[in-house]
């Protein structure tokens, strides 16, 4: 027969891991295969969002009892934290170089998933850092051994979740329940030879991410239940900080302001500013340049959206979240007495509440099935683990 083209409107695919890969390499046949094949490299997801929905997928009718808030999350991001490796930082320059040799594999994470630079970092340094994301994303493509090759699997996790679901001490699929199947998979070193990996400056020490992951866990479970409680309204920190910002502009464009109180033109409160800055701004920092960078940002943003009002919450969320801790640090005696209180009234203790503290922590649990979709029973197991955790002295 003589040569021809032959037109197909069909495609075969298949997939392998890369072990296998590489013995099919090995075989002296792979050339002529090579030339009807297009290897298309898919590394295990690096954003914890992306690995959350894989675990989410149909969840609810395969563990047949109620997912507690956060628990796929967790699995999540440890999953990711396996997969990432450190930074080479030979490839930057010099500024870069520094920040990207120091960046731990859960600042990272963050980096990937929403593009959030770690809160030491300076305005500038920040913005250095996120402006090379995709350097640091595509870093490893051209390297054998490239991140996201090796690390947890999809597949160990939803075997983690399904395990943790069937934990008779919790009636719900709890985050504590992920963990301890976690901390028990990285027992098993012969079985998963990602664990067997040298941990390199904090990059591929899974056990440590077990702990990390409960950390980030914590974090989030801590202001939910605040939040809750309603020990403090988030309007208190908003207004502290529109004034604080108004000052800022008055401070940068050297102008006074009008003293609400005595009407008189007056200098900008340096001690407002001061303290301030003090809560929400890196130890590292200078303050001049601090204050030039918040107003530079505020006009960015206001050039990109130029109608609405201003919400400073959305430009600055690292400076939110770093006010609302501060405040609620301020509270933590009151925090840790209420949490009890609800433990009490979940217990056996209910009749020994007041009618009144009965309704505080009725409200509470309220708040915490309405915000995040917690039940009584995982609702409980979160307030006890915070408080061994958290409030403990």
């Amino acid at each position: 027969m003589n040569h021809f083209l032959l037109h197909l409107d069909s495609v075969l695919i298949a997939s392998s891991n890369e072990k296998h890969l590489s013995a099919f390499k090995e075989m002296g046949d792979f050339a002529s295969f090579k030339g009807r094949i297009e290897l298309v490299r898919v590394p295990y997801l690096r954003r914890v969002q992306e690995e959350q929905r894989v675990y989410e997928f149909r969840l609810k009718e395969t563990v047949g009892k109620h997912v507690a808030p956060h628990a796929t999350w967790v699995a999540a991001v440890w999953a990711v934290l396996t997969r990432l490796k450190k930074p080479v930082t030979d490839r930057y320059k010099s500024d870069l170089k520094k920040l990207a040799d120091h960046l731990t594999p859960l600042e990272k994470a963050r980096l990937y998933d929403d593009g959030g630079a770690p809160d030491r970092l300076s305005n500038q340094q920040a913005r250095e850092l996120k402006k090379h994301l995709q350097e640091l994303w595509k870093e490893s493509d051209s390297y054998p051994n490239y991140e996201g090759r090796t690390g947890a699997s999809a597949r160990e996790l939803k075997t983690v979740i399904s395990n943790a679901a069937q934990n008779p001490g919790y009636k719900c699929l709890t985050p504590q329940a992920v963990l301890e199947e976690l901390e028990a998979l990285t027992r098993d070193k012969s079985v998963y030879e990602f664990l067997q990996q040298e941990v390199v400056d904090g990059y591929h020490d899974h056990e440590e991410f077990v702990r990390v992951a409960e950390g980030e866990y914590l974090d989030v479970l801590d202001e939910e239940v605040r939040e809750a409680m309603g020990l403090i309204s988030e309007k208190q920190y908003r207004t502290m900080f529109e004034r604080y910002v108004l000052h800022v502009l008055a401070w940068t464009r050297g102008e006074r302001l009008r003293n609400p109180h005595t009407s008189e033109m007056e200098r900008p409160d340096e001690e407002m500013m001061a303290q301030t800055e003090s809560i929400v701004m890196a130890g590292s920092e200078d303050r001049r340049e601090f204050r030039r960078g918040l107003i530079s940002a505020v006009g960015a943003h206001r050039l990109e959206h130029t109608e609405g009002e201003l919400d400073y919450s959305q430009i600055f969320p690292d400076i939110f979240r770093h006010l609302r801790d501060h405040f609620f640090d301020e509270r933590k005696r009151t925090l840790r007495k209420n949490a009890e209180k609800v433990l009490r009234f979940l217990g056996d203790e209910r009749g020994q509440l007041s009618s009144r503290e009965q309704q505080q922590v009725a409200d509470t649990l309220r708040g915490m099935q309405e915000k995040s979709g917690y039940c009584e029973n995982c609702a409980k197991d979160g307030i006890v683990l915070l408080l061994s955790k958290r409030y403990t002295d």
